[in-house]
């Protein structure tokens, strides 16, 4: 089994889904092969603290679940911080 992967759920930047734009349903290639009971919301944003894209990831001890989606994001849009959401706060894992 896959040990970590991503997938967008919101993006703030083109909210509408319908225009092709939209990066709702992105995800790491493996998505429906993870076991998901260890999910985590992650959020991605730029140098401004503007959170752009939002998703759920499952990750590992070495955190390439959160890198693999980092590197898309900073790719696709330039996204420079990513931030997983546990026990009620954002957090900075890498």
């Amino acid at each position: 089994m896959e040990s970590f992967g991503w997938i967008i759920t919101d993006d703030l930047l083109n909210p509408n889904t319908d225009n092709g734009m939209s990066r709702v349903g992105v995800n790491s290639g493996n998505w429906e092969k993870l076991d998901k009971t260890k999910q985590e919301k992650f959020r991605c944003s730029d140098d401004n603290d503007i959170v752009y894209d939002e998703g759920m990831l499952v990750d590992n001890d070495a955190c390439d679940g959160q890198e693999d989606a980092l590197n898309f994001c900073m790719a696709d849009a330039g996204y420079v911080l990513i931030e997983v959401f546990r026990d009620g706060k954002w957090e900075t894992d890498i």
